[in-house]
């Protein structure tokens, strides 16, 4: 099975257009757009990433996407995105041999053994992205060595097995039943006192984008440079990203940021303003908002993001990361596993 014989081509070898054409034969998330493959290593370019991300063909046919990264972390190279895991190949969706599959991952392993040795890397990390109408992912990791546990380092991501995915299909007040009361009520409250605006590639306002950036240096510090955010504003205008910002008395108190691609959208981040009075609740006013937003615009689905179910919690589970989970169960939704791979390539942690 590993005399295969591919052809391959580098993703910086591509244009933009290049890349988007191909991907019309794939049954993609955003995690294998151009903008996202080349937005991680911006993100990240402080831990000196490097981006191997590659196209696979077989007589000139695209099979699959492989994205790979190293990056220096602990003075230590390895596999992954800001420590976090890289998306696994993505195969075309008119394949089906898992002969080819299969010789698609012996070779990709092959080439990075290779960096491994050139650069030392400690190990490696990838997961496969959730796109709902599709089978459940098969883990090919896994035949080879790797581990599907992440016990370094202790976050929350690594805690969680599933995530949370709403079915935006249902009607609007079938939605609404699904939240928690609780949380009914601090949407109602939210929404009749402050003001919602929407950055996304219809309504788009440089002035609010600016006010975003800096609402982002005031609650996080200065730990995304200006190419980063150059790069938010490009996915904003392309329908990549929708920013949701909640103001009042016309100052920002809340935003959330939502990646989407192929119908299917992404709970990407929140910021809050740690002493907001008057008992509002940005963040929830923001979630319901964006779930009547996506579903008016046609989205299939959208993804709270990771969960630490209850019967796995331990005395090890940091009760932050209970309230996380506790907090992304409130919206309804159903259960997805995350599928996870790591592999040491010596005794680092």
């Amino acid at each position: 099975m590993d005399k295969i014989k591919f052809e391959t081509k580098e993703l910086k070898d591509f244009s933009e257009e290049q890349w988007e054409t191909i991907l019309l034969s794939f049954n993609s998330s955003i995690q294998y757009t151009y903008w996202y493959l080349n937005y991680v290593e911006i993100l990240n370019e402080h831990n000196c990433i490097e981006n191997y991300s590659y196209l696979i063909y077989k007589d000139s046919l695209p099979l699959a996407i492989v994205p790979l990264y190293t990056e220096r972390v602990d003075s230590a190279f390895q596999f992954s995105i800001g420590q976090e895991t890289i998306p696994a190949p993505l195969f075309s969706k008119h394949l089906n041999s898992d002969e080819i599959i299969n010789s698609v991952y012996i070779s990709l392993i092959k080439k990075m053994e290779l960096i491994a040795i050139e650069k030392k890397c400690r190990l490696a990390r990838f997961y496969y992205p959730i796109i709902p109408k599709e089978k459940a992912a098969i883990n090919y990791f896994r035949r080879f060595n790797f581990s599907k546990e992440i016990k370094f380092p202790n976050w929350y991501i690594f805690k969680a097995n599933h995530s949370i995915i709403l079915n935006l299909e249902k009607e609007i007040d079938v939605l609404f039943s699904g939240v928690r009361n609780r949380y009914k009520s601090y949407v109602n409250k939210t929404l009749n006192k402050t003001q919602i605006e929407i950055l996304d590639s219809s309504n788009f306002n440089d002035d609010l984008f600016n006010e975003f950036k800096n609402f982002y240096y005031q609650i996080k510090g200065n730990k995304r440079s200006n190419n980063a955010f150059k790069l938010d504003l490009d996915a904003i205008k392309k329908g990549l990203e929708i920013v949701l910002i909640c103001k009042y008395h016309e100052k920002i108190i809340g935003a959330i940021a939502i990646h989407c691609f192929n119908g299917i959208s992404r709970y990407n981040s929140s910021l809050r303003l740690a002493n907001c009075n008057e008992k509002i609740y940005p963040i929830h006013g923001l979630i319901w908002k964006a779930i009547t937003y996506l579903k008016d615009r046609g989205f299939c689905t959208f993804e709270i993001g990771e969960y630490i179910e209850k019967n796995a919690y331990s005395k090890d589970i940091d009760k932050k990361f209970i309230g996380i989970s506790e907090f992304k169960s409130g919206w309804g939704g159903n259960l997805y596993p995350i599928n996870r791979a790591q592999k040491k390539y010596n005794d680092a942690k």
